[in-house]
């Protein structure tokens, strides 16, 4: 994907109560990482904010490898 050929990862917020958002979501890939977090000038109604990541596949491999120190 063209934004994996420029970083690593990306992150998405959603609301919890977003199903449909957030079940479209980790179909593509993302995984939900906190939902204590502050996201300058966003809020949530509910105060049910949920920060979500994708890694790229180059980088999942990457942290799995062994370590190559010698």
């Amino acid at each position: 994907a063209w934004v994996f050929e420029r970083a690593d990862a990306v992150y998405y917020v959603a609301s919890a109560t977003n199903r449909a958002s957030v079940v479209l979501n980790e179909d593509l890939g993302f995984r939900e990482i906190t939902r204590d977090f502050v996201l300058p000038g966003v809020t949530f109604g509910r105060s049910d904010g949920v920060l979500f990541r994708a890694e790229s596949f180059a980088s999942r491999v990457r942290r799995l490898e062994p370590s190559r120190s010698a």
